[in-house]
Parts: C-alpha cells; sequence; structure tokens
C-alpha cells in the first residue's frame, strides 16, 4: 500500500484522517470516550474495479519504549473462563486469535502491556477488539525496540470480502486506554466505558432470575412449571424462565433440537397457560432455545440433512449429540424465523435464553 494524505476532519466527537491509494479511499476514525480512544478503518472502492480485501485490521496502537514489557491475555474453556497468562515480551511478532467463527471465553480479543504494574500501581496499556467472529491481534517487538499492537477482524489473509466499485466496508473497533494506577484501575475505566457505551440500559438493574434446569433438566411438564413458578415468586423472583426440554422429543440430549413447538404431552395447550399464570403471579415468563443447532435424531433433520453444516464426503462432526445448521443458506433462515416467529407470537414471552453451546 501507498496511502496519500488527502484531509482531516471532524464530525461531532470523532476526528477523521482520509487517505487514497489507487482506487481505494481510506478513512482513519478516532473517537475519544471516557478514558477510552475508539479507533477503526472504513475503505470505500473508489475505482472502476472490484478490490479483494486480504486483510483490513483496526488500528496499529505504538507504545512508548520501555524497559521490559509484559504481556497479558485471557483464555479458558467451560467451567474455568478468563484464564489469566501472562510472559515477557520477546522480539518477534506475537500473534493471538481465534478462528472459531464467533468469540467465546477460549480466547479473548483483549490485550495488556505493563513494564511491572501491580494491581493499584503503574501503567497498564490495554486494547480490545469490538468483535463477535474470527479475530487476530498481534504483539510485535521490532528490532529498535518499539512495541506495537495491531488487532483486527478475520484471521490470516483468508480474505475478507470482495469490494464492488462504490461499495464500502468498516471495521470493527479496536479500542485502546492507558492507566497509570495499575491494572485495578484499567479494569475499572473498562467497565466505565462498557457501562456507558457499550451495555444497553448498564444503569437499569437486572430482575432476580429462576431458571428451572437445576430443578428438572429434562424432566418438564407444564403443573410442575406451574408448582416452581409459585415457589419462585414467593421468594421474591421477578423472571421465570422455562428451560431446556419443554419441545419436540426432547427427554434427553440425543433428540428434538430443531422441533421448536410444545410438546404435546407436557404442555397440551402450548406455553401460553403457563405463561399466563406466571404473569398472573407477578413475574416475567421466558423459554430457552437453541435454533443454531439440531440432534440427527430429529424431525428437522430428517427432513433436511443437507441444511447442516458439513463437508461433502466426510464424517459430521457431532458435539453433545449435535450438529450446527448452516445459517447461510436462505431456506434456512426462513425456517428458523418461522418458528421462532411462532413460538415468540404463540405466548406473552418476555425474555428468551439462547443458549449457545
Amino acid at each position: 500500500t501507498e496511502w496519500r494524505f488527502e484531509d482531516a476532519a471532524t464530525e461531532g466527537d470523532e476526528l477523521r484522517l482520509r487517505f487514497s491509494d489507487a482506487g481505494l479511499g481510506i478513512t482513519l476514525h478516532y473517537r475519544l470516550r471516557g478514558d477510552v480512544v475508539e479507533r477503526r478503518v472504513t475503505l470505500a472502492n473508489v475505482g472502476g474495479e472490484d478490490l479483494e480485501l486480504l486483510r483490513a485490521d483496526s488500528a496499529t496502537w505504538t507504545l512508548p519504549e520501555r524497559d521490559g514489557w509484559r504481556l497479558s491475555h485471557l483464555h479458558g474453556r467451560w467451567a474455568a473462563e478468563s484464564r489469566l497468562a501472562r510472559s515477557p515480551l520477546t522480539y518477534g511478532e506475537q500473534v493471538i486469535g481465534s478462528r472459531r467463527g464467533h468469540t467465546g471465553h477460549q480466547h479473548l480479543p483483549w490485550v495488556a502491556l505493563d513494564d511491572g504494574a501491580t494491581e493499584e500501581n503503574g501503567e497498564v496499556y490495554g486494547c480490545a477488539l469490538g468483535w463477535s467472529g474470527s479475530w487476530r491481534i498481534a504483539v510485535a517487538q521490532l528490532p529498535d525496540a518499539r512495541v506495537q499492537i495491531t488487532g483486527g477482524a478475520g484471521h490470516d489473509d483468508s480474505g475478507l470480502l470482495l469490494l464492488g466499485p462504490g461499495e464500502t466496508f468498516t471495521t470493527p473497533v479496536f479500542a485502546g486506554l492507558w492507566s497509570d494506577a495499575g491494572f485495578g484501575g484499567a479494569s475499572r475505566a473498562w467497565h466505565a466505558y462498557q457501562r456507558t457505551y457499550v451495555v444497553p440500559d448498564a444503569e437499569r438493574d437486572r430482575p432476580v432470575l429462576f431458571n428451572s434446569w437445576e430443578a428438572t433438566t429434562f424432566d418438564i411438564s407444564e403443573e410442575q412449571q406451574r408448582v416452581l413458578a409459585r415457589r419462585a415468586a414467593a421468594m421474591g423472583v421477578e423472571l421465570f424462565v422455562v428451560d431446556d426440554g419443554w419441545f419436540g422429543a426432547r427427554t434427553h440430549d440425543h433428540a428434538g433440537l430443531g422441533d421448536w413447538t410444545p410438546n404435546p404431552d407436557r404442555f397440551p395447550a402450548g406455553l401460553k397457560p403457563l405463561a399466563d399464570d406466571v404473569h398472573a403471579l407477578g413475574m416475567q415468563f421466558g423459554i430457552w432455545v437453541e435454533p443454531e443447532m439440531v440432534n440427527p435424531d430429529s424431525d428437522l433433520y430428517r427432513a433436511h440433512p443437507d441444511w447442516v453444516q458439513h463437508q461433502v464426503g466426510r464424517t459430521r462432526t457431532e458435539f453433545r449429540n449435535q450438529l450446527i445448521l448452516n445459517l447461510a443458506r436462505p431456506d434456512v433462515q426462513e425456517y428458523l424465523w418461522e418458528r421462532l416467529d411462532a413460538l415468540l407470537s404463540g405466548a406473552p414471552i418476555d425474555y428468551v435464553k439462547w443458549d449457545f453451546n
């Protein structure tokens, strides 16, 4: 690339620096929100031919020189989330990321660098990528000892997308902050930023929630849930959620996923009578779904085995007796839209627990 500076402008609370490069328009966005600087990039195809974007990172943060940087990042698994890993930063490039197609506790798109900070003292530089797909963050100590942190969506140069003439692409935000109050100060700054600018209605107290899973597992019935609802209401619960087992042939975890209609033996008149009773007790009513998944033992899979993500000629990979529906297919999207619409229209449902196993 060979960027040529065009101009600078401000719009609201945002600074925009514009560059050009042979048919590609590049805009760098900077916005200060509390103690956090948000950075992102907009790319515009201003030429007459398609442009293939191999990689488009959101920002590169260049840190001041220090005697010895230490890198912190977070990884984890089920029941062991947000495990802190720390190591001295050496020369070269250290890449962390995820190719899973979604964010999660396996590896979080966040890094911090310090040169001897404690929980309440010392400098901490932190960066977080606001993205829910695959991602990559590269931390490089250059030959001149300078350190740079580069982050963005996607992983490796597998190609992001094709940009047609006149089309634009804006990267996710790669936010950064600095604190001289140690890791505690950095954490509090991140929390203040998230509560003010990221989490919707963060100032609103969330309702006290009861979830049926631990009390019942798959052994669910309408009358049994009524008994639990009365006990929950007596304890001051504000939101009553019916978990897995209300639909299809879902009496165990080998069957039923994909068939999102109330089990006629367990809920003969559907979910509405139970939801009405829960509302009469002064609570909101919620329901469990996992619509992106399907059991091979389900009416949906038997009707549409080609709807799952798979490689032709290869064994279909199951985990927890589940396969993943291919939501890139319009027919899968239409089916799930119709099923969820019917579910949420058929009963006064206030809350959806959308599981993502």
